[in-house]
């Protein structure tokens, strides 16, 4: 089949390369460049694997403005996987099939742009994946196939998108195949079961040690590197990626470091221990515990992090 895929972070492109050996792609759009703080441009995973592999690309500014530059491409199926953007009905309404979305949960549950990283900041025991007809409403549409899998209670956000990266790849070639057949049965999305896990912000990265331990984990884990949740120590910004519960009980003031091993240090919670094994500390790239603690570091048994300066 033609297929128009659209998809900008790595869960997307992991589908996009499935794709390609099997279909046509006759264009790939993702989000435009972004520009970091020191002025370099920033492409999304999708563009760099859609220059290396020679695809045709467009990364537009505005779908509306720019609908004519996608719909001139003669397709079968549309194809979104964490694109973020809402489509136009023009767009929507192109391929001669349908245009599909590959959704990171268990719809009707966790609309929304960041499902993966919410549900695991919530505690939540299982996701999934929902591949769902697109309409003008977000994550609104029938569900084609819908497949859930566990989460740990150490899985992070990374560690989860890979695993539903995989499950997205059968899940889409089961639908695939039904819709060439035309033998799909659909499922209307109970409304009255709706949640929804919008974007995050700044204030969502924010850990908080005056909360029970299991609380701090979970946003540590679902924030791990993208964007990572950040603490303060001495008027400086910490991102904490990696974490371990080792106490749920201990109660002393909220985060202070108590202990510090060879490869981590421990960190009171609430209640609770939390143990830290990879940072990043301001000015430096994201590391291991054990590599910032034979270097210089600011880090030893008694200093206190804090939710704000």
């Amino acid at each position: 089949m033609k297929i128009i895929f659209m998809g900008t972070p790595k869960f997307a492109v992991t589908l996009l390369s499935s794709l390609i050996n099997k279909h046509e792609i006759v264009l790939v759009v993702t989000k435009e460049d972004s520009i970091d703080r020191k002025g370099k441009v920033i492409e999304s995973d999708v563009s760099i694997y859609a220059n290396t592999n020679n695809l045709t690309l467009l990364k537009p500014h505005d779908l509306i403005l720019e609908k004519n530059n996608i719909i001139k491409y003669e397709a079968d199926l549309i194809i979104t996987a964490a694109y973020g953007m809402f489509l136009p009905n023009e767009i929507i309404n192109h391929p001669k099939i349908a245009a599909i979305n590959v959704h990171g949960s268990l719809l009707p549950k966790r609309r929304g742009a960041a499902p993966v990283q919410r549900a695991i900041m919530e505690g939540d025991n299982k996701t999934g994946i929902s591949i769902i007809y697109m309409t003008d409403k977000m994550d609104a549409g029938n569900i084609l196939y819908q497949k859930e899998v566990d989460i740990d209670i150490n899985d992070s956000s990374d560690m989860m998108f890979e695993k539903l990266s995989f499950l997205a790849i059968e899940c889409l070639e089961i639908v695939l195949k039904k819709l060439e057949k035309n033998e799909i049965t659909m499922i209307v999305q109970d409304e009255t079961k709706v949640t929804f896990s919008p974007v995050l912000k700044r204030v969502d990265e924010l850990i908080d040690f005056g909360l029970d331990v299991l609380i701090v984990h979970n946003r540590i884990r679902g924030l791990e590197s993208n964007p990572g949740a950040y603490t303060y120590l001495d008027k400086e910004i910490y991102k904490i990626h990696i974490s371990k519960i080792v106490n749920y009980d201990f109660v002393d003031t909220p985060g202070k470091v108590i202990k510090i091993n060879k490869d981590s240090f421990d960190v009171a919670c609430k209640t609770g221990i939390i143990r830290i094994f990879e940072l990043t500390p301001p000015g430096k790239r994201r590391m291991d515990v054990k590599s910032y603690l034979n270097g210089k570091n600011k880090i030893s048994i008694g200093v206190n992090f804090k939710k704000e300066i």
